[in-house]
């Protein structure tokens, strides 16, 4: 199956110019819009299996929806959201709870700063453009910029040196560095379950990449990684 979705693709990208860009992306908003229902029933079974003993990592916690969920379950939730208007928000909304750790970091491969891209509208409408800041988007100069600080995922987990339950991760196309990274770590198998969100509906040139990250990810038995998180 995942073999005739990667043609599928393929030959929606070898159409030339605009029609093939359509084609392509037409193709991964159906798909996308078909498995995320599943991926979200998947995760609401996952949540409900939560005790006291589990560990659950927000990664790109936004102001706190999915942050909140976790926490009314899990025993402890470590949430990361980088921009700092955004995790003010998160922060009134999920800091007084006693089982949350909130990080004002980005998640990436390796610690250090990075400057976080926010989209051209998030002066007039932060609470809406808050979801579209990146890492690795918008790099055009209509795209203001902010220095954050960045956590490497692998290390961060090792730091933990405990099992996780589970990880929701969206983080606005830094997720396909990250993966590629982590799936050549021998943590991996210290997390049972993964749902990420993947935008290469809106980021052509990771559009290769994540497919090859699918395909690696179907032959795994742990972690249960499901990259169509909505």
């Amino acid at each position: 199956m995942h073999n005739l979705k990667l043609g599928l693709l393929r030959a929606a990208s070898s159409i030339p110019g605009s029609v093939g860009e359509e084609a392509t992306t037409r193709f991964l908003r159906r798909r996308r819009s078909a498995a995320g229902v599943d991926a979200v029933h998947r995760f609401d079974v996952l949540l409900g299996a939560l005790s006291e003993d589990s560990l659950c990592l927000d990664l790109g916690a936004n102001v706190g929806e999915f942050t909140e969920k976790l926490a009314a379950k899990a025993g402890h939730v470590h949430a990361f959201e980088p921009d700092p208007w955004t995790f003010e928000q998160l922060k009134e909304r999920v800091g007084h709870l006693p089982n949350v750790t909130l990080y004002q970091a980005a998640i990436g491969v390796e610690d250090g700063t990075i400057e976080l891209r926010r989209p051209p509208e998030f002066e007039n409408d932060p609470k809406t453009a808050s979801v579209g800041c990146s890492i690795v988007a918008g790099a055009d100069d209509t795209w203001s910029t902010v220095p954050v600080k960045m956590v490497g995922f692998s290390g961060f987990l090792k730091g933990l040196n405990r099992r996780i339950d589970i990880v929701k991760m969206d983080i606005e196309g830094a997720e396909v560095d990250v993966l590629e990274h982590f799936l050549k770590s021998p943590l991996l198998t210290a997390v049972d379950a993964m749902f990420v969100e993947t935008h290469e509906v809106n980021m052509a040139e990771l559009r290769e990449r994540i497919e090859k990250l699918r395909q690696a990810v179907s032959f795994l038995e742990k972690p249960e990684i499901n990259l169509d998180w909505p």
